[in-house]
């Protein structure tokens, strides 16, 4: 018997380990994931029930880092060559090649399955792209493209999820390790509505809303 070569032993694939990539589709019937069976993190989908899955992207130089699934097709943050500036990119339904939504090459974008609002048109997202220190919100309008600054401070700022009525963002503040402040945000009128104290360090986090 021929004795394994010592290469079997690394043959690992992964599937990419954070639970913001995993991506449920609208009607709960399919799952998106990143997966680097084909060599590079690339985006796969697959029924919840098993089956096989399907191959959505074919990167090669690039990295697929975060995805959510919409109505409308998938966002994705690629990270191109490893240098971690994920930029945001719009795919279709059954696949092919991503379009560029964001052209930036000296800042980094975080997107999240659980920023999508209620309608399913847009989606808040994290990115130093006004000052490289500071991490501001933004929102994607995911029909037509567009980006707009929904909340713009000093500091590190990470949207955790739409209220039920669709108009207010919960917002998680990283103060440092072991102080994070978690307040409700309008958009509309600039109003926080804090849910944490904001006189000591605190170990907070800001998870969504039930919505049941």
């Amino acid at each position: 018997m021929t004795p394994p070569r010592f290469e079997q032993f690394y043959a690992l694939r992964r599937i990419h380990g954070q639970l913001s990539n995993l991506a449920f589709s609208p009607d709960g019937r399919e799952l998106a994931y990143t997966h680097d069976g084909s060599g590079q993190f690339n985006l796969w989908r697959q029924g919840v029930r098993g089956g096989y899955p399907a191959q959505l992207t074919s990167l090669e130089e690039e990295a697929v880092r975060f995805q959510v699934w919409t109505r409308h097709g998938f966002i994705l943050a690629i990270d191109p060559h490893g240098d971690e500036q994920m930029q945001l990119h719009r795919l279709g339904l059954e696949g092919g090649w991503p379009e560029d939504l964001t052209r930036r090459t000296d800042c980094q974008y975080l997107i999240s399955p659980g920023n999508l609002d209620p309608g399913g048109d847009r989606l808040a997202f994290a990115g130093n792209a006004i000052r490289p220190a500071d991490v501001s919100i933004f929102e994607l309008h995911i029909p037509t493209g567009q980006v707009r600054t929904l909340l713009d401070a000093e500091g590190r700022l990470f949207p955790r999820g739409w209220h039920p009525d669709g108009r207010r963002l919960l917002v998680e503040e990283l103060i440092g390790n072991p102080h994070q402040e978690v307040f409700l945000y309008d958009p509309a009128t600039g109003e926080r509505r804090y849910y944490t104290s904001q006189k000591e360090e605190q170990l907070n986090r800001a998870l969504g809303f039930d919505k049941s």
